[in-house]
């Protein structure tokens, strides 16, 4: 790692709050309120893409993103966090409407592509808004998506899957989850998960180098 690069990181983390500020302004901007909606399903929601004066021409049309959504309550928790406010704590508790009044529509039994990335970024940001805020609310939330993604990783037999289907950030967003709620189920197949694939790989790669793994 080159010296700038180092120090581009700790500028980062120095600065940690001024960015989550910066970063959270600018998702209110795509939070999915009036004037353009005053209730409904689409109320809470993030567009993948600011709203304003887009909205306004007709550049772009007001779409909701469930993941997208989740991504913000996490950016908005954390900034919370780091900068022990409660700036957007009204845009969160809209965000949380939204997902629940939409769960169903986008988490679904079958093993879709966008479903098993819900269900990874619900688990990611769920932990995470419970630990900032010391909130369990959500947690059937949480549950439900934690044993759907967990069904599917258990059966997982390729590892190729990537962007939406990618196993590996399913993984660890199932062995996060199941750190901060000690869910021993989910534990075990995460475990298991990397013992088989990561461990693996690791000695296979050794083996190539012409080393013993």
């Amino acid at each position: 790692m080159t010296s700038t690069i180092v120090e581009k990181l700790s500028s980062h983390k120095q600065n940690l709050e001024a960015h989550f500020k910066k970063a959270s302004k600018f998702l209110v901007k795509c939070q999915i309120l009036e004037p353009y909606v005053e209730k409904g399903t689409l109320h809470g929601c993030i567009c993948p893409w600011e709203i304003g004066e887009s909205a306004d021409e007709g550049a772009f049309p007001i779409v909701e993103d469930f993941h997208d959504t989740l991504e913000a309550i996490w950016v908005w928790s954390y900034y919370t966090k780091v900068s022990s406010k409660q700036t957007f704590k009204l845009n969160i508790k809209w965000a949380w409407k939204c997902i629940i009044e939409n769960w169903k529509r986008f988490i679904k039994e079958e093993t879709t592509n966008g479903s098993l990335y819900d269900c990874s970024f619900l688990l990611f940001t769920g932990t995470f808004y419970e630990k900032v805020f010391s909130d369990n609310k959500y947690e059937k939330l949480i549950l439900n998506a934690g044993n759907h993604l967990e069904k599917y990783l258990r059966k997982l037999e390729s590892t190729k899957g990537r962007e939406y289907y990618d196993p590996f950030w399913m993984t660890f967003c199932l062995g996060l989850a199941a750190k901060r709620l000690r869910h021993e189920k989910w534990f075990r197949t995460a475990e298991t998960f990397v013992k088989n694939n990561i461990v693996f790989a690791k000695s296979l790669l050794k083996c190539r180098k012409g080393t013993t793994p």
